[in-house]
């Protein structure tokens, strides 16, 4: 069966979290390259629009919380950066993702 519009999402997402690891900017390029890829369509076929671009990119950036905002936490270099962290991986858990403690 072919893929849902959110599970086409969250494979554009996924496919950005490489480009958000290595530290590599996210612009339009990159979010078209990556939902036409995603939705083997490009936005003036109308299978997406730039909003769902730009939640994939908010997704991708969300499963780097998940999946960094611990690390962020211990690695802080001062109390004011732990808070900022852990306010971010307080945001996460509010949208129901699981992030890992470190040191908690």
């Amino acid at each position: 069966p072919a893929p849902d519009f959110a599970e086409r999402l969250v494979q554009a997402a996924i496919s950005l979290c490489p480009h958000f690891e290595t530290g590599k900017v996210i612009d339009a390029k990159r979010l078209r390259a990556e939902k036409e890829s995603a939705f083997d369509a490009s936005d003036t076929s109308g299978a997406w629009v730039w909003k769902d671009a730009y939640d994939a990119a908010e997704i991708a950036q969300i499963m780097m919380i998940s999946r960094y905002g611990a690390l962020m936490r211990k690695q802080a270099a001062s109390p004011a950066q732990s808070g900022i962290a852990e306010n971010i991986v307080d945001k996460a858990r509010s949208l129901g993702i699981r992030v890992k403690r470190i040191g908690a």
